[in-house]
């Protein structure tokens, strides 16, 4: 007993002797030493180390190994042979069987050993520490004499070198001694001590502490990172006054079960698969960042995709994600750790997981290797993000990829990335992967568990958008009148990252004139404006006028034409990121940089050195740069232009891959074309008048031809998108008097902007067309916007998802469109519900002359509430009303509601075997005849149209019901 009353333990050993006994002794002496335990503890998992250790050994030494009889033997010959190997050969070893070895694998005292064999760092801290306290003349003093304290953490330097797995408990070896090569020293436990100690837990019974205390130093030391990151990053985009994730992040919808569905979609549509949510998409719900990531949801879900189109806000998400776990959201999370795949498209070399965590995320300030076991065992607690996989240079061989479950194991990033992403590296983690959508197809999407979208902003979101943009409150209203009426310049602004562009242009122009400014129509015209605002801004100068803006594209012309060849070079390489091997030229670069062309991003080498990214502001604006350039480069001659002019179709092809960054770039050459655009076509190419028009007139010319072929319906949208951009009415009437029997749509999504350019067409037509719309996705809008067309003489709706809602739609339209002689809406899902919005509206077609209801939901409720309305209808001649669970009861309601209506000629309505027809007789005739005194159009016309006009009428149902 001590003065102080301490208790004296004269037999405990000083710890960090015990592990500078360990450290100090060379790997090849821990094993040499060790061998018969190792031997021991490595034969119960023979076959598993034989398999991790192939890297190590060479073939010839690997047939030495497994020749041997016995596991034991095996394991021997193994441990024989790595004595031959260095060190580094050594170390590597001890690093894989530590990691895969189950727990219990090994005596504590081995582990630690082994754990601490040949750290460098901790070597020399403790040969220092060694150092001091041979420099004294007692082996120890009296404080550090003293029992420690069994749940008090140790120093630094003790806590580097004396780790063990944190899951390991019960009973252990009693080492009876740990040899210290250098000083011979020899810790002989008192037997009663260790027999006391023996049922504690590992960390217990020699004080360690746990690895989980390093797990929770680098966890806060990455919440520190993040948070000052994002925190100055949304410092940096006030200033600019670009969108925040805060208003970009309209709603995340959840997608989730219905995997198969998603694909079928991507493969029916091209990138704009999920811009909005379609008729058919009403049953997703929409969901917060915890929600979505949460395993009670999903509790067999490991792999979450989030799909958005370019600049909706997909990457600011997942820092925003980032940002949300530091302040406590999805705290089941221990890490979470964000990737870009346009950092790890410079990562050349292979390198192991390890490696991947933290020299390209965020590296542990204390061991590292401690860290990397707590995520080897805790992988649930791990979140991993992956943002842009459309980005990544290797996705088009993500598939065919060689996957590997050895974490210590260098692979290649794409390796490293489907090996996580199929489960074998860290199985249950969490795995968040954003795209675009049709890029997500390079996927193997059978272990997907939850899809969401990204959807950015709508319309609500714009104006609220505008009101914080726009300092000025008229610049604000008129800004948004003007977007109201051009649907084009509004479709762009539902993508945040362009709304912030849009809104600067704007404002540009808003402010340079107290009269109406001429605002622009079309994206060709836009991003023209927006070429000549970004450098009138960037000059700092207050004058603004056209000659102005003539002089700053005379004085950049070198630099534009550089900016245009590297979008050129970019698409023609699938890349939207460009490196410093990538750029053409420095001062291009400088350029574009400082004028807001290009965005730029720090990104890190394999060397850890940082190096400067640069991306368009937008896609899109990489598309119109590579447009101009064909327009502008003397290099690119008319046939060149002809033969590179193609339409992008909306139904993806294994072909259709290989140009998935050119989905615009056919419109802006079509765009250029027009007539507004040769005065600054000729600024930028230097040439004369005739030059310009020649290029122009190419283009025109193969519009003019492709509307003379076979075209599919996605390609006949694509066609108007084109003659829309060139504002050509007489072009638009040539086009439409070509497709006049073609407008056909089937089975793929129509978009708002989609019927805008139809209607622009179909009204620029001097006849009336027919428009078949068939199994075709689209939001309510569409159908609004054909209120505005007014050369449709027959509309055909079919599909089983419009339901009473689009009726609803519907019947505020038809009334509009003055020319309509044919509705047809054929298994449409209507019911009397959507009947009952239709028929005040069909009272106001007053040129109708055919409906067909066909395979809908009317019933008979249905067919009373329809046949009230046709006294009132005059042209009507033809009723379809097959298909609709029709009694006989609703078959008579039809004939006594029609008895009066003596322009009606046929109505027909059948219900499998039971068929009802109506037709309406002269009395000595055998054939229907004309019950009105008007003639029929021509495409109305049927049997017996042409009979004279009796008064005397009697009407004949006939009718055949199977079941009577």
């Amino acid at each position: 007993m001590r003065a102080n009353g301490a208790v004296e333990f004269p037999l405990w050993p000083r710890l960090d002797w015990l592990v500078t006994g360990m450290c100090t002794s060379g790997i090849k002496e821990v094993l040499e030493s060790n061998h018969g335990q190792l031997v021991e503890c490595l034969s119960l998992e023979a076959d598993y180390v034989l398999e991790n250790v192939k890297g190590i050994l060479d073939k010839e030494e690997l047939n030495l190994v497994r020749s041997q009889r016995t596991k034991e033997g095996k394991i021997s010959e193994l441990l024989k042979t790595l004595m031959t190997k260095d060190n580094d050969t050594c170390k590597k070893f001890i690093d894989t069987v530590i990691i895969i070895m189950p727990c219990n694998s090994f005596p504590m005292c081995l582990e630690n050993m082994l754990m601490t064999a040949g750290d460098n760092d901790t070597e020399g801290l403790l040969h220092q520490q060694q150092n001091e306290a041979n420099s004294v003349s007692t082996p120890y003093s009296e404080e550090e004499s003293r029992v420690p304290d069994i749940g008090r953490k140790r120093k630094a330097g003790q806590v580097a070198t004396t780790e063990v797995k944190q899951s390991r408990k019960g009973n252990h070896y009693k080492a009876a001694a740990v040899k210290n090569s250098s000083t011979s020293t020899i810790w002989n436990p008192d037997p009663e001590e260790m027999d006391n100690t023996s049922s504690q837990t590992g960390e217990e019974y020699l004080n360690l502490p746990a690895i989980s205390d390093f797990a929770e130093d680098y966890k806060s030391l990455m919440i520190q990172s993040i948070s000052q990151k994002y925190e100055a990053n949304m410092a940096k985009e006030d200033q600019m006054k670009q969108v925040t994730l805060d208003q970009t992040f309209r709603s995340l919808t959840m997608k989730d079960g219905n995997v198969a569905k998603l694909k079928e979609r991507i493969d029916a549509s091209r990138d704009d698969v999920l811009s909005s949510p379609g008729l058919e998409e009403n049953q997703d719900s929409v969901a917060n960042l915890a929600e979505f990531l949460s395993r009670k949801r999903a509790s067999h879900c490991r792999v979450h995709i989030l799909l958005g189109k370019a600049g909706t806000g997909k990457t600011k998400l997942m820092h925003k994600i980032c940002y949300e776990w530091t302040r406590g959201a999805v705290s089941q999370f221990q890490y979470v750790f964000l990737f870009e795949f346009r950092q790890l498209n410079l990562i050349k070399k292979t390198i192991d997981l390890k490696s991947m965590l933290f020299d390209f995320f965020l590296q542990p300030e204390r061991k590292p290797h401690s860290v990397f076991r707590f995520i080897i065992g805790n992988p649930k607690k791990v979140l991993i993000l992956f943002d842009g996989f459309d980005e990544f240079a290797g996705k088009a061989a993500v598939r065919n990829l060689v996957v590997s479950d050895d974490p210590i194991a260098p692979l290649s990033v794409g390796q490293l990335f489907s090996s996580l992403y199929n489960g074998k590296l860290l199985p249950g983690c969490t795995i968040l992967i954003t795209s675009r959508p049709k890029d997500i197809l390079c996927l193997p999407l059978d272990v997907v568990g939850q899809v969401g979208e990204v959807s950015g902003f709508n319309q609500c979101k714009i104006k609220e958008y505008a009101g914080r943009f726009f300092k000025d409150s008229e610049h604000n209203r008129q800004a948004i009148c003007h977007l109201l009426k051009n649907s084009k310049i509004l479709n762009m602004c539902y993508i945040p990252a362009m709304c912030w562009v849009v809104f600067l242009c704007l404002e540009h122009l808003l402010s340079r004139s107290h009269l109406e400014p001429k605002l622009p129509h079309t994206m060709t015209q836009f991003y023209i404006e927006m070429l000549t605002v970004f450098l009138s801004k960037g000059t700092n100068s207050k004058e603004a006028n056209g000659n102005t803006e003539n002089r700053l594209l005379n004085k950049h012309r070198e630099e534009i034409q550089g900016l245009c060849n590297l979008a050129r070079k970019g698409l023609q390489e699938s890349k939207s990121v460009f490196y410093l091997r990538d750029l053409l030229s420095e001062k291009v670069t400088d350029f574009a940089s400082s004028y807001g062309f290009l965005t730029t991003f720090e990104v890190k080498t394999i060397d850890q050195n940082q190096e400067n990214g640069h991306a368009f502001v937008h896609l899109t604006f990489q598309e119109f740069l590579a447009a101009l350039h064909q327009m502008i480069d003397s290099t690119v001659t008319d046939q060149m232009l002809k033969r590179r002019f193609y339409l992008k179709s909306k139904w993806t092809s294994k072909n259709d891959m290989k140009n998935e960054f050119t989905d615009a770039v056919h419109i802006f050459l079509s765009g250029l074309a027009s007539k507004g655009c040769k005065q600054f076509l000729g600024i930028l190419s230097s040439k004369n008048e005739v030059w310009v028009q020649n290029k122009q007139k190419a283009i025109l010319q193969t519009l003019r031809k492709l509307a003379t072929t076979n075209l599919t319906g996605p390609k006949i949208i694509e066609l108007c998108h084109c003659v829309y951009e060139t504002q050509d009415h007489d072009l638009a009437r040539e086009v439409a008097a070509h497709l006049k029997s073609k407008f056909e749509l089937r089975n793929f999504r129509l978009t708002p902007v989609d019927l805008t350019v139809l209607t622009f067409v179909i009204n620029s037509g001097a006849n009336c067309i027919c428009l078949d719309i068939g199994g075709c996705a689209m939001e309510l809008e569409c159908v609004t916007v054909l209120g505005t067309c007014k050369n449709i003489e027959v509309l055909v709706f079919k599909s089983r998802k419009y339901e009473d809602k689009f009726a609803a739609t519907l019947s505020e339209v038809i009334p509009k469109i003055s020319s309509l002689k044919k509705l047809i809406l054929t298994s449409c899902s209507i019911s009397a519900k959507g009947v009952a919005h239709l028929s005040p509206a069909l009272k106001k077609c007053h040129h109708l002359e055919e409906i067909n209801l066909q395979d809908n939901e009317l019933a008979d409720a249905g067919i009373a509430v329809l046949v009230d309305s046709l006294p009132q209808m005059g042209s009507l001649r033809k009723i379809e009303l097959g298909g609709n669970n029709i009694t006989v009861c609703g078959v008579l309601t039809i004939a006594n509601a029609i008895s009066t209506c003596l322009n009606i000629l046929d109505i027909h309505v059948s219900d499998g075997g039971n068929i009802a027809t109506v037709r309406f007789f002269a009395s000595s005739a055998t054939s229907p005849m004309n019950r009105s005194s008007r003639p029929l159009s021509p495409s109305m016309e049927c049997e017996g149209s042409h009979e004279p006009l009796v008064r005397k009428l009697r009407y004949w149902i006939y009718c055949t019901l199977a079941s009577q």
